[in-house]
């Protein structure tokens, strides 16, 4: 496993064979960030958000499910998000 981080601290991990994106800890917050590609199914899981639908390709429906973000929100404000969602 790799992993490589920006000046804003977002950190990717990754396959250092393939490059593949793979899940890591978001911060010190006691969350997993995990990207969709690498799961099987998508049962029992809903959406939450939808970012950077400012810049959405012209192809691409438009957004029907969770808040939107013409950019990416605040980590903070995804934490929010996260935890409001747990109390539902």
């Amino acid at each position: 496993m790799s992993s490589r981080s920006k000046e804003t601290d977002f950190r990717s991990d990754f396959c250092s064979n393939c490059g593949a994106p793979a899940p890591n800890a978001l911060r010190s917050f006691p969350y997993v960030w995990v990207p969709a590609g690498s799961l099987d199914d998508d049962k029992g899981l809903a959406i939450a958000m939808q970012v950077f639908v400012g810049s959405k390709a012209a192809w691409e429906p438009a957004p029907s499910r969770g808040i939107m973000y013409e950019m990416a929100p605040e980590l903070l404000e995804v934490v929010r998000l996260l935890h409001r969602d747990e109390r539902n």
